[in-house]
Formats: structure tokens, C-alpha cells, sequence
């Protein structure tokens, strides 16, 4: 585990809350250029995610459907980047690179790598993507064999465990119980936590902050509690708000 509570080299994940997905509101969309440029405006570090496409490129995309965004009964990976991109003559999904060549190390950047196949294949293309580039950045994912893959195969790069109490999740006791208590930690080795701020154990918390982690609450959007959550959790990712420090 790196010391991502003292190091200086880690203070970018400590100096600001994070932006989640970017800034965006009623007329920017979540994870596009504009969100991230606004991002980078405002002088956040933001979060984003990435996935593949059926022809294997990888894009800034949330859902694994496009039912939510666009009403579309169809997965991301069934379709081409090109076909994507014919949706919504209004909408553009971003490439990773060209992210990363319009933040070009003018703000830190959490990568969530949202995996539903084969492990290996997207991250891979992550870590090649990100050869050469000069900012500061860190890997995140719910699925600790993706951050494994990483910290076998890129143990350069800082990784983040994602992981929330998955209340609402069809998850079996068993799996939910293993996943929301950090279980899995002895295989993706985590630097750092990212847990639910708004669905969370708080004892399990503690545990984590005991055993040394730096721990980001997601998604902060306020809180009647907030003196409260600030003892709990070091870092936010946020939206819908306005927040310099947490």
C-alpha cells in the first residue's frame, strides 16, 4: 500500500474533491469533453469511466447499456465506436486518448475501468494508452481482478478499490457481504478506498481507516451529516453541489 496519507508525491489526490464525471448539469452532458474541459476550467480533478466498444476502442461511457442515456435497448459492446457516435448527431463519446490529450496533466484523473468480459483485454489497452502521459492519474474498479491485473501487469500506476454496501444490488448475502466488507482486498491490493458515502457500514469504515487507507466517499452531493462524514472519509467525489474542500 502506498502512503497516499503522507507522500507528497500523492498530494493531488488529497489537494480538492473530485468531480464525478466531470461537471455537469441539466446542459452538459456527464463524461464528455465539455464536462471534462469544465472540469479542468474550474481547477478539479475529476473521475471518469472507461469501456470498450465492439471494435474494441476504448471510450469515457458509465453504463454498460444506453438505455439510461438514450432510451436505446442496446449494450455499449455491441456496437462500433462509429455506430456510437451515429446515435446522437448532438453527442459525442470521447476516446480515452483524447481525454488525456485535452487534459494533457492540467488536472488529476480517476479512471474507473468498468470490465464485463474477459479480464485483460481493456485493461491492457489502459496501460498502453497511458504510456507516456505526463499527469497525474489513478486506476478504480468494483472488480478486484481488473486491479489485479494492473498491479501484476502496471504495478506503477495507483489503484483504487471501489465498493459500497450494495443495498440495492441483486448481489447474493454471500458475495455482498464479502465485496461491501473489502474481502477481496488480499487480490487487487488497493492504495487507496472509494466507498459509497451514501450506503455504507460504518464500522466496516473504521476498519479501513485503521488498517491505514486514504478513503474517497462517492457520490457526495450534500449531507445534513456532514461533520460526521468528514470524520469517515478523507475525500470526496461529488456533483449537483458547490465545494472547494471537504
Amino acid at each position: 500500500m502506498r502512503d497516499i496519507k503522507e507522500d507528497d508525491k500523492y498530494s493531488w489526490l488529497r489537494s480538492r474533491p473530485f468531480l464525478h464525471r466531470g461537471f455537469h448539469n441539466e446542459h452538459i452532458k456527464e463524461n464528455t469533453l465539455v464536462a471534462f474541459n469544465e472540469a479542468v476550467k474550474r481547477g478539479f480533478p475529476f473521475e471518469f469511466d472507461v469501456r470498450l466498444t465492439r471494435d474494441q476502442q476504448v471510450i469515457c461511457f458509465h453504463d454498460w447499456s444506453l438505455k439510461r442515456m438514450f432510451n436505446l435497448d442496446k449494450r455499449v459492446d455491441e456496437l462500433s465506436y462509429e455506430e456510437l457516435n451515429n446515435i446522437d448527431p448532438l453527442f459525442h463519446f470521447p476516446l480515452f486518448t483524447e481525454v488525456l490529450e485535452l487534459v494533457d496533466g492540467k488536472a488529476g484523473l480517476m479512471i474507473e475501468v468498468k470490465n464485463d468480459g474477459k479480464i485483460g483485454v481493456l485493461e491492457s489497452k489502459v496501460i498502453e494508452i497511458l504510456k507516456g502521459y505526463k499527469g497525474n492519474y489513478a486506476i478504480v474498479s468494483f472488480n478486484p481482478l481488473s486491479l489485479n491485473y494492473f498491479r501484476i501487469n502496471a504495478p506503477e500506476i495507483i489503484r483504487g478499490q471501489i465498493s459500497s454496501k450494495f443495498s440495492d444490488s441483486k448481489k447474493s448475502k454471500l458475495r455482498k457481504h464479502l465485496a461491501s466488507k473489502m474481502r477481496f482486498n488480499f487480490i487487487s491490493k488497493p492504495d487507496f478506498i472509494s466507498y459509497d458515502i451514501n450506503d455504507f457500514d460504518e464500522n466496516t469504515i473504521k476498519n479501513l481507516k485503521e488498517k491505514g487507507y486514504y478513503i474517497f466517499g462517492w457520490t457526495y452531493r450534500g449531507s445534513d451529516n456532514t461533520e460526521k462524514l468528514k470524520e469517515l472519509f478523507d475525500n470526496v467525489i461529488f456533483e449537483d453541489i458547490e465545494i472547494e474542500r471537504f
